[in-house]
């Protein structure tokens, strides 16, 4: 009847437990008219919540320091405010772009995360470019930076960037897998300098440039390899549009800009922002 167990009810019984209102309600049910009112006469209601109450305000007692911390960062967190409406720049979608060559966002619990990864010893001051990036259009935030053995991970904590990208731009939680895309929002921009930003963003992060030094001067080579065909033909897209020849390999899963000249194009037109790419094209 109650869906109690013994142990439970005899809680009650001794007074260990308060009675919960429900569970009163129903044993007086049981009762003739005159012992409910007897009972009903005899008892003293609580609050809702009045235990925990209680015990946040001793806690608050002993640890006043921790609570005006929380208070603080719950402050801070309230300004952190990213609309989902928030206009499209090239430096969000330069972000967006790095984030769909080497990032990722999930939920866990209630902490919402989103990260980009990189190399500890060559892309820290590229995930610098990216952090200023995405303060210049949402300045609220706050990313870290944690590196561990070769890993460097930008890292924002943070509902509302993920919701952007997951809600506003459509792309996916957790593992991005073979129909990751870059956005239609993206891809329909009518202003080029979007659809550029997002390519380099790409590029910066997944991106390789190769240097064969058989040759005098070297033969050079940028090269895309992913395991998402649909960004693949959507970055040959815009490669078109810019006039940039290039090359796919027949699953769609490897794009390359083959020799000096095309090479120059693709510098001319889009470009590179991590130096570690930048290094290796600086003479070309």
């Amino acid at each position: 009847m109650l869906r109690k167990k013994r142990t439970q009810l005899e809680y009650y019984r001794s007074g260990v437990r308060t009675l919960p209102s429900p569970v009163f309600e129903r044993l007086l049910s049981l009762l003739p008219d005159p012992e409910q009112s007897r009972h009903r006469s005899q008892v003293i209601s609580k609050e809702r919540y009045w235990g925990q109450k209680k015990a946040g305000e001793i806690t608050m007692r002993k640890y006043p320091e921790t609570f005006a911390k929380g208070r603080l960062l719950g402050a801070q967190a309230q300004k952190t405010k990213v609309s989902l409406d928030m206009p499209l720049t090239p430096d969000l979608s330069e972000c967006i772009g790095a984030w769909i060559g080497d990032g990722f966002t999930n939920r866990y619990g209630a902490t919402y995360y989103t990260e980009i990864t990189g190399d500890a010893r060559l892309d820290r001051a590229y995930h610098a470019h990216i952090i200023s990036c995405l303060q210049k259009t949402y300045p609220d935030i706050h990313p870290r930076l944690d590196a561990k053995d070769n890993t460097l991970r930008l890292r924002i904590a943070s509902k509302a960037i993920h919701l952007l990208l997951t809600k506003r731009f459509g792309l996916p939680k957790g593992r991005k897998g073979y129909f990751l895309k870059i956005p239609d929002e993206i891809i329909n921009a009518p202003d080029k300098e979007i659809r550029r930003a997002c390519v380099r963003g790409i590029f910066d992060t997944d991106g390789s440039v190769y240097l064969d030094k058989r040759f005098n001067p070297p033969y050079i080579r940028i090269e895309l390899h992913m395991r998402s065909p649909r960004v693949i033909e959507s970055v040959s897209q815009i490669l078109q549009e810019e006039g940039i020849p290039h090359q796919l390999n027949t699953g769609h899963e490897r794009l390359q800009i083959n020799g000096r000249k095309n090479c120059r194009f693709y510098l001319d037109k889009i470009g590179f922002r991590n130096e570690r790419h930048l290094n290796k094209v600086r003479n070309l």
